[in-house]
Order: C-alpha cells, then sequence, then structure tokens
C-alpha cells in the first residue's frame, strides 16, 4: 500500500528527511522508497549525508548498501551489474565475518572464475545471506544482491536505451525477490513522455513518497560550506529562494574569486558586491527565474534596476522574466553598479579579470568617505540653522574639527560657507584653510574646471584660490567657444563672460574673418545678446561688436543687405552714433 507521507507537502529540512528515512529503513513493511523534486534542491546529498551516518547495526538484515546514478547507463544489465559493482558490505559481527569476506572476494573476481573461487562446482553451495548462486554464470553478479540498501538516483536522466519499466521492473525486483531496501531519486518533473508511464506504476511499485524541496536556508548552508563570506551571501540567497545546491555552488565559485579583492573594502561594498554576484548567479543559472540568457547584458546596462519594464518603458504587459527580475531587484532594495558588465561576462564566458573590482572599490569608499564627512559638516551646520545658541566658539569648533578631520572628502563649495562665517566672525583661520588647500589641491583644480563663476563663492580666500587655478589651467575659453555657450546651447559661465569682456576688438574682427561655424546666430545670440544687458560687462562686449560691425559694413553693399537683415542694423540710419 503506497503510503504517502504529510510531510510530502512541504518544504522538507534535514531532520526531517533523515527522519523519514530512519523510519523508512526501520519499517519491515516498507521496502520502497520515492524521493521526488527539483533538481538541485540537495536529493542526493541529504541521502547520501545520511547514510553516511547511520548506524547500520540496527538494522542487521540489511548486509551492504549499493549507490548508482542511471545518467549514462546504456542498458538495463549494466545498470544491474552497477547495482552490484558500486556495493558496500556493511556486516562487522564475528559469526558473519566470513560471509562477507567470500562476498568481497566474489565481488573482485571474474565471472569465469567464481567456481574455483568457491571451491565447487556452481550450484552446488548455498550462502546464507545471499541465496544459492548456482545460476550466477548466467545471471551475472546481479545475482549476488540481496539483503542490501540500493539507492537510485537520476531517474530522469537515464538513457534513452533504458526503459522505465526495465528501471521499475529491477527497483520492484530488488524489493521483492532480493528483501532489498530501495531509494530511487527522481524530478518527475524532468521525466517527459514518461511521466504517464511513472504515473501509472508508481504506486505499484512505491510503498512511500517524500517529496524533497529542500528550503534557501538548507540549501545556502550545503552550498556555501565554511567560506568566509558565507554570512554575508546567505541572508542574500535566501531572499532570492535560490533552492538549487548547484547554482548556489556556482555563486561560491566566482564569490571566492573575488573575495580577495573585496574582503578588507568597506562592510557595505562587500554587501552591495555579494548581492550583485547573487542575483546575476540566479538569472544566469537558475532556471527559475526565467530570464533568457540573451537578456542580461542589457540587465548589466540599465541605469535603473527599479525601471518597469526594459526594452519598451511603455508596454503595459510585463513578460513573466520582468516580473521575477523587478521582484527579485525590489527585494534586495538597490540598483545597477558599474561592475555589474564584468560579473556577467564572467558568466557568460568564465573569465574574470584580477582586480577588475578595485576602480569600484576605490570610488565606493571615496564616495561614503565623501558622505560621512558631509553628514558631519551638516550636524555642526545644524547649530547654526536651528539654534540660537550664544557659544560663538562651540560653533567655531566644531567647523574647524569637520574640517581639519575630514577635508580631504569635503569640496571648496562644501566648506566655502565655512570659511566665509569665519571672515564674517573675524576668526583668524589661515592655517586652517592653508592646510585644506594643500591636501585639496586637486579638488580645487576641480572646481575651477567646473562653470561655476569665481563669483559664486562667497570667502575670499577660496575666491581666490579658484581664480589663481583659472589662470594656472588657462582655461579661459576662446570667443568661438564663449559665443558657442551663449547662442547655441544656452548656458554661460562668468568665464564666457569674463573671455569676451577682455578680448579687443582686433580679437573679435580676427575671429570674424576665420569664418567659424554657425558666424552668424554666435554674434546675433552671443555677443549681441541682449537679454544680459543686467550684467554691465556683457553691455561692453556688445558695444565692442557693433563698433566691428560698422567696420565690415563699410566693406561692401553684400555686408550692409547682410548685416541689416542678418542682425537688424542699419549703420546709415544710426551714423556715427
Amino acid at each position: 500500500m503506497l503510503i504517502t507521507s504529510e510531510i510530502s507537502e512541504v518544504r522538507m529540512s534535514g531532520v526531517k528527511i533523515y527522519h523519514m528515512i530512519r523510519e523508512f529503513l526501520g519499517d519491515a513493511g516498507q521496502q520502497t522508497l520515492l524521493i521526488y523534486g527539483p533538481w538541485g534542491v540537495g536529493k542526493t546529498y541529504a541521502v547520501n549525508d545520511f547514510i553516511a551516518g547511520y548506524d547500520f547495526s540496527k538494522t542487521s538484515e540489511i548486509i551492504a548498501k549499493s549507490y548508482i546514478s542511471l545518467f549514462g547507463k546504456k542498458t538495463i544489465d549494466v545498470v544491474q551489474e552497477k547495482i552490484f559493482s558500486g556495493s558496500i558490505p556493511l556486516l562487522k559481527d564475528k559469526e558473519k565475518k566470513h560471509y562477507v569476506d567470500l562476498y568481497l572476494q566474489i565481488k573482485k573476481s571474474k565471472i569465469g572464475k567464481m567456481t574455483s573461487l568457491v571451491g565447487t562446482k556452481a550450484g552446488q553451495i548455498n550462502i546464507p545471506w545471499i541465496g544459492g548462486i548456482g545460476s550466477l554464470l548466467s545471471h551475472g553478479n546481479y545475482v549476488l544482491v540481496v539483503n542490501s540498501l540500493i539507492v537510485i538516483d537520476d531517474l530522469e536522466r537515464r538513457s534513452e536505451s533504458v526503459s522505465l519499466r526495465d528501471v521499475l521492473g529491477t527497483v520492484d525486483d530488488l524489493a521483492r525477490q532480493k528483501n532489498c531496501k530501495v531509494i530511487v531519486l527522481c524530478n518527475e518533473d524532468a521525466l517527459g513522455d514518461d511521466k504517464k508511464v511513472f504515473d501509472y506504476y508508481r504506486e505499484k511499485v512505491f510503498d512511500v513518497e517524500l517529496k524533497f524541496s529542500s528550503d534557501p536556508d538548507r540549501s545556502a548552508g550545503i552550498g556555501l560550506g565554511s567560506d568566509d563570506f558565507a554570512a554575508i551571501a546567505k541572508p542574500v540567497l535566501i531572499k532570492l529562494e535560490i533552492c538549487n545546491i548547484r547554482v548556489i555552488k556556482k555563486f561560491a565559485y566566482l564569490a571566492r574569486q573575488i573575495w580577495s579583492e573585496i574582503k578588507h573594502a568597506d562592510a557595505a561594498f562587500i554587501q552591495d558586491v555579494i548581492a550583485h554576484v547573487a542575483i546575476f548567479t540566479w538569472a544566469r543559472f537558475d532556471s527559475s527565474s526565467l530570464v533568457p540568457q540573451e537578456k542580461l547584458p542589457v540587465l548589466a546596462s540599465e541605469q535603473s534596476w527599479m525601471a518597469s519594464a526594459f526594452d519598451d518603458k511603455e508596454k503595459k504587459v510585463k513578460e513573466e522574466w520582468e516580473k521575477k527580475w523587478a521582484g527579485a531587484v525590489d527585494l534586495l532594495g538597490f540598483s545597477s553598479e558599474g561592475y555589474d558588465s564584468l560579473i556577467v561576462e564572467y558568466l557568460l564566458t568564465g573569465i574574470w579579470t584580477p582586480d577588475a573590482l578595485a576602480p569600484f572599490r576605490e570610488k565606493y569608499s571615496n564616495d561614503l568617505n565623501a558622505s560621512a564627512a558631509s553628514s558631519a559638516l551638516r550636524k555642526v551646520w545644524d547649530l547654526y540653522s536651528d539654534s540660537l545658541n550664544p557659544n560663538q566658539q562651540l560653533f567655531v569648533d566644531g567647523l574647524r574639527g569637520v574640517i581639519e578631520a575630514h577635508g580631504d572628502h569635503l569640496s571648496p563649495q562644501d566648506v566655502d560657507s565655512a570659511f566665509h562665517i569665519f571672515e564674517d566672525l573675524g576668526v583668524e583661520f589661515s592655517d586652517l584653510s592653508n592646510s585644506y588647500l594643500k591636501r585639496t589641491v586637486g579638488s580645487v583644480a576641480a572646481a575651477a574646471r567646473n562653470p561655476f563663476p569665481v563669483r559664486s563663492f562667497r570667502s575670499k580666500v577660496l575666491r581666490e584660490a579658484i581664480s589663481i587655478q583659472k589662470t594656472l589651467n588657462n582655461i579661459i575659453p576662446t570667443i568661438d567657444v564663449a559665443a558657442g555657450h551663449i547662442a547655441l546651447e544656452r548656458s554661460w559661465s562668468n568665464e564666457d563672460i569674463v573671455s569676451l569682456e577682455v578680448c579687443t576688438e582686433e580679437d573679435i574682427t580676427e575671429w570674424i574673418n576665420s569664418s567659424p561655424d554657425e558666424l552668424h546666430s554666435k554674434i546675433k545670440y552671443g555677443l549681441l545678446f541682449v537679454n544680459m544687458s543686467l550684467d554691465e560687462r556683457y553691455e561692453k562686449v556688445r558695444d565692442k561688436t557693433i563698433r566691428v560691425l560698422r567696420k565690415f559694413w563699410d566693406m561692401s553693399e553684400l555686408n550692409k543687405i547682410r548685416i541689416r537683415n542678418l542682425y537688424d542694423l542699419d549703420f546709415d540710419k544710426l551714423g556715427d552714433s
């Protein structure tokens, strides 16, 4: 009678599966056990681990154990022979030792020599725990298999030449005729066309069935082992509900490759990298993710993993894999990183470049330090903005302390207000400013390259430092660049105005004669642009340009027509004014 355990419909921990196998081995009424479930969830591991630690003295009728995978076996005869050749005797008590020794000798012998080995003609010797061996020569070693625990794995991966009926017939023969305990492992969902045959015979062949769906916690424990990153990785793998141990081992292999590159990094960076490796390993190898493999490079280059769709941002119906991916990303709560393409390249090619994460590790550390520095500075400014505490020294010392401790990670814009208020308060801080400027030469140079007007810096010390750096960098734009910013990009900086302000009429004339691209647009909407008339410097630029155009006006009738039509200037009417 088929017995389906109540535990078969729930995820089975190692303790529960071990309990059920122990009950099966101890029950004389149960000879065959089917354990089924998806690939990679640990069925084979659990069974072999149990058997390795089981005390067979409690079941003295089991005299040997044997494990066989059907994968690659071409005939049922080969299957039966492997069941014998893979067996390991279990009896230890002295009174049966000679039978065990004989069993071992028979295993090591060739069929043609068995008669002389036994010492008599075949058919005349009966071994109590093996039975008659008279038909040994005609039936092969399989005849010796009795009273054994047999584990038959990979039922769904057997060769086409080995029929499912023959395998199930062998299981039934081992159990009913040879008094063996037989455990069969399979993924029934992968049986294909044989599923109907399997369902028809399963109740007749198997006494007990257990559905094995290992929980992610147990699978992670098996797949990760004692790796240093196991404690970090396990919660991530559990969140992704990865139960396939083979997938987890693939994850662990890549994690080992990069561990030396990240193990001394900030804890948050380590956590992020491990999580990214996990989700892409899941997408690459776990069939439950449903992610098409050609989409992996796309996922690695996405600007936002939180996007509602991928190729078409407007489509209303998402494919199932997109829903799964979006759910996994949302569950882990993070976005794409530059190193994602490196992870995907490895998963697709198996190639990992040593120390490839170094630039990302350094950037992450810098970003983290910058964030901590800004946070510390903001807390001090709260003393200024959120209270009327008259303790000036407390406030000044707070700003000093933050700049001294975190100055390397504070931009000139960050410290400008602090320096400005020191100047307003009449605080002597030249030692602090000099130290800061020496430590942040690169930041000051970067600020000088940005399109921020020098006057946007309120502190005198930083305005002077930025101005000097601009001069050193020689970054004052040309007339063409400055006019292009204003006319074509509608975006300009103080440097653009300075460039046009300091140029002479001869400079403008030379520029016009060089026939630059978009010349007329740059003159009309750049040099003659009147909407910046609030800046008196720009009025000077406009006046210079008009005087230059007057010279071109006098050169020919063609130029008069050009200037009149293009710039709405008529010097005949304007006269000399």
